[in-house]
């Protein structure tokens, strides 16, 4: 019986012993997971991805019209008068061309992991003690205050003015107060703009990636699909360059706390010659 028993305990023991030698290398696998660059699309992958646009309208249901706007990253389409008429757009008269985004793709929560997820909602629950739905400033600012004493610091006139700016950031309907909403897409924007650009890449639709192949195409003047450091900074610095008119504030803001991989500023006034 004793036998028995000491056979089982080394069992145990033994079994302990292999998840203790196993778990940091899962817990590195985990940490350092390797991301792969998307592929260039193809000629056929542009001609499929032309024939899987949609033809109906997401909001009316009634077919695509020449008074109707494509999804610049998914193959949706919606007629300019839907998307006035709901308030995503601030006039019915816009070209063709004009770039919209559905919902589904503005939503910059979904390139964020479920921990990520998780604990944004955990701090908008600590802002919104009262349960409204939104946070004022004064109860924004009295959270913040609340967990720097919590954590032996205090609320400093910079600290003040720097969560007062992020606060207006959020606040773009300009009410005094942030909705959940607004507060996701900032927080969201924040942490994407600090991600692995690699694991970002992933992320990336087939559209995207269409028109980043031709960017750098433009830029591949030896038709070798290769490009040279400079060109590849300029190839970066305009792309970035058409974010910056065309997305707003709430990503610029993010994104220009981050360096890029030749040590640039993308919104310096530095301007590509």
């Amino acid at each position: 019986m004793s036998v028995n028993k000491s056979l089982k305990d080394a069992s145990i023991s033994n079994k302990q012993g292999q998840k203790l030698r196993h778990a940091p290398t899962e817990r590195l696998w985990k940490e350092n997971k390797i991301y792969l660059l998307p592929m260039m699309p193809t000629d056929l992958d542009e001609k499929e991805a032309y024939l899987e646009k949609e033809y109906r309208c997401l909001y009316c249901d009634q077919l695509y019209d020449d008074q109707t706007l494509e999804c610049k990253i998914c193959c949706r389409v919606a007629h300019i008068d839907c998307l006035f008429r709901r308030g995503h757009l601030d006039t019915p008269t816009v070209s063709q061309k004009t770039d919209w985004s559905c919902s589904d793709c503005c939503d910059l929560s979904k390139c964020l992991q479920d921990d990520e997820m998780r604990r944004i909602i955990s701090n908008f629950d600590e802002l919104d003690f009262r349960k409204n739905c939104y946070v004022k400033f004064d109860d924004y600012i009295s959270v913040k205050r609340k967990l720097l004493e919590e954590n032996g610091d205090e609320m400093t006139e910079e600290k003040y003015l720097e969560e007062e700016r992020k606060f207006r950031h959020m606040d773009k309907s300009n009410f005094g107060s942030i909705t959940w909403n607004e507060y996701l897409q900032y927080e969201s924007a924040s942490l994407i703009a600090r991600k692995n650009k690699i694991e970002l890449s992933n992320n990336l639709k087939t559209k995207e990636l269409i028109k980043a192949k031709h960017l750098f195409l433009r830029f591949d003047n030896e038709k070798q699909l290769m490009i040279n450091k400079e060109d590849s900074k300029k190839c970066y610095m305009e792309y970035i360059q058409n974010l910056r008119s065309k997305l707003g504030p709430v990503f610029v803001e993010h994104i220009s706390q981050c360096i890029d991989m030749f040590g640039l500023n993308p919104l310096s006034d530095q301007k590509t010659k």
